[in-house]
């Protein structure tokens, strides 16, 4: 008695489709992780989350921006070879991102040197202005690690400076249906341009707007008035120091007494050890130190 095969697959041509379903997957994982590397986080989950209607509409933020620039980058290149040029370039950029990530901000973009960070948007934080400098001290401290670069005969120190304002901006689409280019633009996001430019080597520049939320955190040093281009009175501005001596020893402190609290992150690491997944929620009112916590899970 003959049987029939039509309809049936054979297991070597099944095996063959897994296969393929398995290379498109792979493949289109493949490129999502190219398009991360290339356009901001936010504009890439917004895509993930409707991909039929990638165009991402006009809002109102109330944002903190933080500009950061290699200081006197573009002499210095122009004494680098284009390979030293890149060394320098990615070893910054790499550590500025994970310090960035690390505080909730988004990178806007990157321009030549310059990177430009974006705290509130499309995630709003309650101490976005603090979370901002927070990221601005490490990343000066991050900058002590790089190594002084040779350039044509003598060894050069890299430094950078940055500017950071507060207030409302407009995150919306630039360009034409072929290539747009999702980013922030008002006249807040100049003004933090502009404190970038007053910024000397090494200096964290904020104006009045930023000072008065972070004034009882941060240390500040009062300096004079300056003028900027597109305004029409002298902008106040400070330059940041360090965390108050208060704040630290709040950050420090703030979990003696509750050693359930403390021991848990170590619990959960020794299970992962052991190859045991987990997941760790916070829940609580405001202020009631969810990021203090996350920040003693992080150390």
């Amino acid at each position: 008695m003959g049987v029939s095969l039509w309809g049936f697959k054979s297991p070597l041509r099944h095996l063959s489709e897994i296969m393929d379903e398995n290379k498109n997957k792979e493949y289109l994982e493949a490129c999502i992780t190219g398009f991360r590397k290339y356009l901001p986080k936010r504009i890439v989950e917004k895509i993930l989350t409707n991909p039929y209607n990638v165009r991402v509409e006009s809002e109102r933020r109330f944002v903190t921006i933080l500009f950061g620039d290699i200081s006197g980058f573009t002499a210095l290149s122009e004494r680098l070879d284009p390979e030293d040029v890149i060394k320098v370039i990615n070893k910054y950029f790499t550590k500025m991102c994970r310090i960035v990530d690390k505080y909730g901000g988004d990178i806007d973009k990157f321009v030549g040197d310059a990177v430009i960070v974006v705290f509130g948007a499309p995630i709003a934080h309650e101490d976005d202005p603090e979370r901002a400098i927070r990221a601005a001290l490490e990343m000066q401290k991050a900058m002590s690690t790089i190594e002084p670069v040779y350039a044509k005969g003598e060894y050069v120190k890299v430094t950078m400076h940055i500017g950071i304002n507060t207030g409302e901006v407009v995150a919306l689409n630039m360009g034409v249906d072929d290539r747009m280019e999702y980013t922030v633009m008002g006249d807040n996001v100049n003004l933090t341009a502009r404190l970038e430019a007053v910024a000397q080597s090494g200096e964290i520049i904020i104006p009045d707007r930023t000072y008065k939320y972070v004034k009882d955190v941060f240390d500040c040093d009062v300096l004079d008035p300056v003028m900027v281009k597109g305004k029409k009175e002298p902008i106040q501005i400070y330059r940041v120091k360090q965390v108050k001596d208060k704040i630290k020893s709040e950050d420090f402190y703030s979990f003696i007494g509750r050693e359930e609290i403390l021991s848990k992150p170590v619990e959960l690491i020794e299970r992962f050890l052991e190859h045991e997944p987990f997941s760790l929620a916070m829940t609580g009112e405001a202020g009631s130190g969810k990021t203090k916590y996350s920040q003693y899970i992080a150390d």
